[in-house]
């Protein structure tokens, strides 16, 4: 069974793994890397603008399709400080991110 999201992102088994595979590399590296800290406080940013997006559909939309105001805070995020981060490594973790505070709510 095939459902499209958004702009018409097909969702199957194997896309939503890639996606979760996506997420957390991104994730991973985001942590590893000498910018970790300039991440961390950058994807705290997104997840809260993330806040409105409370289901996985939600986060696979934002993170496939992200709409303009997304996109510029992502763009602001990653070009305004004097260590220019990558915008695909920020919206990955932090939709990772997001995703585990929606599991951590749904286990309480």
């Amino acid at each position: 069974m095939t459902q499209k999201h958004g702009y018409g992102f097909p969702t199957t088994r194997g896309s939503i793994a890639w996606g979760l595979h996506e997420w957390y590399t991104a994730l991973d590296a985001a942590n590893n890397s000498v910018e970790g800290e300039i991440y961390a406080c950058a994807a705290d940013l997104v997840v809260e603008w993330l806040q409105t997006e409370k289901t996985f559909e939600g986060l696979l939309n934002a993170f496939f399709s992200p709409n303009l105001e997304l996109t510029q805070l992502i763009s602001e995020l990653c070009t305004e400080g004097e260590i220019l981060l990558q915008p695909r490594l920020l919206m990955g973790a932090s939709c990772a991110l997001r995703l585990r505070q929606l599991v951590a709510c749904m286990g309480t």
